[in-house]
């Protein structure tokens, strides 16, 4: 486990290798020990070479550049982008994007912390992209932002309305995947997937190259005219109009993750696909007045269970659509941004516990959190890679001696990453049955945890040492 960490610290911008070294550690210690404080997991002497790390540039280093969020996660995006050429080999690559934010209400000492929706919040907000194989394996976080808002700003969203898109939060969209566009390879094909909330014309007519696409969820009734090549005078309606009169083109099954209200499940979709033209928004600053060609399918579930509502997705895309094939491909690509979502999960409450970290400073938060996602993909990158890639060698993430132990305590060769990470499931509860779901993480986290305790007791009694004696008291 050691040598995933230090290849992914390899490349941290920091001044000498001691502190890649310790950043190493660091990173290696939350993944074996998730679930526990970031002091607990890493020990006194790496939290002292973190306050270290995060005090460069202030106090008595004060000549020194103080190391950011990106100069932290340099090393784990360059092994991301080494993953997606391994993985794709020039073949399309999703990214999906998402904004979360930490809630740190208990800190109240704490400088440097914003506002959420109430003044008196502390807190936040981390906006990242996750590169994915079309099957859904994670390969790692290839931009993070991480900010607080500022308290002056409380209570003046009619005014932020007003502002160009260049000064708005919302331009974390378009800034994330400029930065994810220029670190990939020249000519990758790219499909960047997002939710409801990236609904905005700026991103959609942001410059791109020739190989970036964009799949979002519609969110605003925008205004739009069918694409029919030559008609003069074309159809106008509103986005979702327009998506429920397109033709129906199709069905598909697809799985959907578990949702608060249903269970992980496979579910009939009835499929419409149109091409539209996307006519700008008026009076917005910053947004240009040419129409965007995108092309919008509808997936609707045909027989939701009894009491609930029906799933149904509009989504846009700006890679072209010609066939029932190209349509289903789009839901299935958009599905797999559920990935996102699972490492905001792992960060926050399925491992790495963020929330309860406790420092002085946002400064010294934000390197913690970079710390944290780094580990929580580590997490997702082995749960995922039993099903995508559940026959390669269960080598790939685990030494000889979990491996031995792992046998011992199965009694039967454990040849496969998938059997190695069914084995560890059944350490943190995981109840394995023919045609069940596949491990979640955070059964696997508690499963590595328990692991971990196991190996460090085989290697203590391999020492060969003789078991403490219990002190004895006289009453």
């Amino acid at each position: 486990m050691v040598t995933w960490a230090c290849a992914e610290m390899m490349g941290a911008k920091v001044h000498d290798a001691r502190r890649r070294n310790s950043l190493a550690n660091m990173l290696n210690s939350l993944a074996e020990k998730p679930g526990v404080s970031f002091s607990a997991a890493v020990g006194p002497a790496s939290r002292q070479a973190f306050h270290r790390i995060c005090s460069i540039g202030t106090g008595d280093e004060r000549d020194a550049v103080k190391v950011g969020v990106s100069d932290v996660l340099a090393g784990h995006v360059g092994e991301a982008i080494a993953r997606v050429k391994e993985e794709t080999r020039g073949g399309l690559i999703l990214v999906a994007q998402d904004t979360t934010h930490f809630d740190f209400n208990g800190l109240k000492k704490t400088t440097g912390l914003g506002y959420a929706t109430s003044k008196d919040e502390r807190c936040l907000f981390g906006h990242s992209a996750l590169a994915l194989t079309v099957e859904g394996l994670p390969l790692g976080v290839l931009h993070l932002q991480l900010w607080a808002r500022d308290e002056a700003s409380f209570g003046k969203s009619d005014e932020r309305r007003k502002l160009d898109i260049k000064d708005k939060e919302s331009y974390r969209w378009i800034e994330t995947l400029q930065t994810v566009e220029g670190q990939l390879p020249s000519g990758q094909p790219v499909l960047f997937v997002q939710d409801r909330e990236a609904d905005i014309f700026a991103l959609l007519e942001a410059p791109k190259r020739a190989t970036t696409y964009i799949l979002v969820r519609a969110n605003q009734p925008r205004r739009v005219e069918v694409y029919v090549p030559g008609e003069i005078n074309p159809q106008t309606g509103t986005l979702f109009d327009v998506a429920c009169a397109a033709p129906t083109i199709g069905r598909m099954k697809i799985r959907v993750p578990r949702a608060a209200n249903r269970s992980e499940q496979n579910i009939d979709l009835i499929v419409q696909a149109v091409c539209v033209r996307i006519l700008p928004p008026k009076d917005r600053k910053g947004v240009g007045d040419t129409p965007v060609t995108a092309w919008v399918v509808r997936a609707k579930e045909i027989s939701p269970p009894e009491g609930e509502k029906a799933i149904e997705w509009v989504l846009v895309t700006t890679m072209p659509v010609t066939n029932i094939a190209d349509a289903c491909q789009m839901v299935v690509y958009y599905s797999k941004r559920w990935a996102i979502e699972r490492l905001h999960y792992t960060i926050k409450s399925g491992g790495c516990n963020a929330e309860r970290l406790q420092m002085d400073d946002a400064h010294s938060i934000k390197l913690a959190l970079a710390l944290y996602y780094i580990t929580a993909w580590r997490l997702l990158y082995i749960t995922y890679l039993a099903r995508v890639q559940p026959d390669a060698p269960a080598e790939l993430i685990l030494n000889d001696t979990e491996i031995g132990i792992l046998e011992m305590i199965a009694k039967t060769p454990i040849k496969s990453i998938l059997a190695a990470v069914i084995a560890i499931a059944k350490l943190g509860g995981y109840e394995y049955y023919k045609n069940g779901p596949p491990p979640g993480v955070k059964r696997l986290w508690i499963g590595l945890r328990r692991l971990e305790d196991m190996e460090a007791g085989w290697l203590l009694a391999r020492q060969g040492l003789p078991l403490p004696t219990p002190l004895r008291y006289e009453t």
